[in-house]
């Protein structure tokens, strides 16, 4: 299934979401996807808390996130109490890393 576009909105309600491909316009740290707060996990592995899957690094907010693929996952709860079931799949601009990173800890 592709995905031209997938609102905040959408994702924050829960939507579930297969892996898609490419969203319509990758972001860039002044106009896309950014971390919502400071300390972001960029995890090795869509399933988030999974204990195999590492942390790759860190996400700030102004560092933006470059979102690929959109993938449904298990739920997690970030620290505003909103709980996610969809992992970004992506890459931090400013430092290269890439990994994933649940929908509830960034903006768009």
């Amino acid at each position: 299934m592709r995905m031209g576009k997938i609102t905040m909105a959408a994702l924050m309600a829960g939507a579930t979401v297969a892996a898609v491909g490419p969203l319509a316009a990758p972001a860039d740290a002044g106009t896309g996807t950014d971390f919502r707060v400071a300390g972001v996990r960029i995890w090795a592995n869509g399933a988030l808390n999974d204990p195999y899957s590492g942390i790759l690094g860190l996400g700030y907010p102004g560092q933006g996130f470059d979102v690929d693929m959109v993938y449904s996952a298990p739920a997690y709860t970030c620290d505003n109490g909103v709980t996610s079931w969809t992992s970004l799949h992506g890459r931090d601009i400013a430092t290269g890393v890439t990994g994933f990173v649940p929908s509830c800890n960034t903006t768009w």
